[in-house]
């Protein structure tokens, strides 16, 4: 067994979801370094050391890692830093799951949709300028955390929307797409997990939303297992383990997101990374596999596990669970209530809180992911049981601004 005991891992951004992994690899002996450009980033408390150097800043990234003697380079959760952990590991002659090619074609929303075409992966439709029809979406090819995406209605709030999207967007590209009627159409969250080559579906949720004005539907929730498993499995898993056969992806994990109607799945966008809705806390817990620490495992010596894991996996899951989202509107938090009884409570196996007192959500976050404040990951053995969890920690948390008005978006969401 290669040991990763006393190695150094760099973990490029020191975000919130950032402090699982640090935890996560102080658990398994690593030493942990942690470096962005804020002083104030909040994982930076819980690591061995850390550093003020932005994570644009190449030369001195690599500067820094070759001081430090780094043993292997982490990032997750975002595009930007997928991208320079591929390049730093590049120069440091480090292994990295994904190679640069891979992560260009699947975090571009237009080369990945072109790629699911070829290998006969439903997709969501999309429009010209000329061919649109209302109401559609607008969005960013490049961007993620639901930035720079508005839901249009008419020709005027289509050129808005471009001009906004562009603002977003670092190859200065936009997608204009079908809009999908929550009314009628469900969101699926997939993810697959990647050893040596075996491409494995290792859970399937069902998302729900809440939908702001015109801005992106934000995640409120998502439910395992999903009510769609056995048609994913019928109709889209082999096409998609086809495509990713094709672009030669060996280790790793990937999440992707599609609508469920009546015609069937949509896919939209994927990632070849650690996504933001955590599902490696339920995985572990209900399948003893976690993903994060294969990831960890694999930056320090280019092995993602040292037994099969993989047939631990069973994506029907044994019981229910969900990653429950509490968004907060625009305004300062001036108090908050119940986070620590919630955290007592039967079931709830992971919080992680992004807003604490004395934060601001400024309205140009709305519609985004900065609204979050806290995602709650709880487990029940029914379906009753979740729910009846769920209503309890709706009505227990609480977070309140200068006036006594309660920032939470209110949301009933249910299995």
């Amino acid at each position: 067994m290669i040991s990763i005991k006393g190695k150094k891992l760099l973990i490029l951004g020191g975000t919130t979801l950032m402090i699982h992994v640090v935890e996560q690899a102080r658990r398994m002996g690593v030493y942990t370094i942690v470096t962005d450009m804020s002083p104030i980033s909040p994982a930076k408390k819980y690591a061995d050391k850390s550093f003020d150097i932005s994570t644009g800043d190449m030369e001195s990234l690599e500067k820094m890692a070759r001081e430090q003697q780094i043993d292997g380079v982490f990032t997750g959760y975002d595009d930007f830093n997928t991208s320079v952990a591929v390049e730093l590991c590049k120069r440091l002659s480090l292994p990295f799951y994904a190679t640069e090619e891979q992560i260009e074609i699947t975090k571009h929303k237009n080369q990945f949709k072109n790629l699911c075409r070829a290998f006969d992966v439903p997709v969501v439709k999309e429009y010209t300028k000329e061919t649109v029809e209302f109401p559609c979406v607008v969005k960013p090819v490049d961007s993620y955390s639901a930035k720079g995406i508005t839901i249009c209605n008419n020709q005027d709030e289509l050129t808005k929307g471009i001009e906004f999207a562009l603002q977003f967007s670092k190859s200065k590209t936009y997608i204009i797409e079908k809009y999908m009627d929550p009314a009628h159409t469900d969101c699926v969250n997939i993810d697959y997990v990647i050893v040596d080559g075996r491409i494995v579906l290792s859970a399937v949720g069902d998302k729900k939303v809440v939908n702001q004005a015109n801005r992106a539907p934000l995640t409120s929730a998502v439910f395992y297992p999903s009510k769609h498993v056995d048609a994913y499995i019928r109709s889209v898993d082999e096409n998609v383990k086809r495509m990713f056969a094709h672009l030669n992806m060996k280790n790793g994990t990937v999440f992707i997101e599609s609508f469920f109607d009546r015609d069937g799945f949509a896919i939209y966008e994927m990632g070849y990374r650690v996504g933001g809705g955590q599902s490696s806390i339920l995985l572990d817990r209900l399948c003893q596999v976690d993903y994060v620490k294969m990831l960890i495992r694999y930056a320090l010596s280019g092995c993602m596990t040292e037994q099969n894991m993989l047939p631990q996996i069973d994506v029907r899951f044994a019981k229910y669970s969900v990653g429950l989202v509490l968004l907060a509107k625009p305004g300062s938090v001036e108090r908050i209530c119940g986070i620590e009884d919630v955290r007592e409570m039967d079931g709830v196996v992971n919080i992680t809180q992004y807003l604490h007192e004395g934060d601001c959500v400024p309205d140009h976050l709305l519609g985004t992911l900065g609204q979050t404040f806290v995602r709650i990951h709880i487990i029940a053995d029914t379906a009753e049981s979740l729910n009846e969890k769920i209503r309890c920690i709706q009505d227990t948390l609480h977070v309140y601004d200068v006036n006594g008005n309660d920032l939470i978006v209110k949301k009933n969401v249910k299995y």
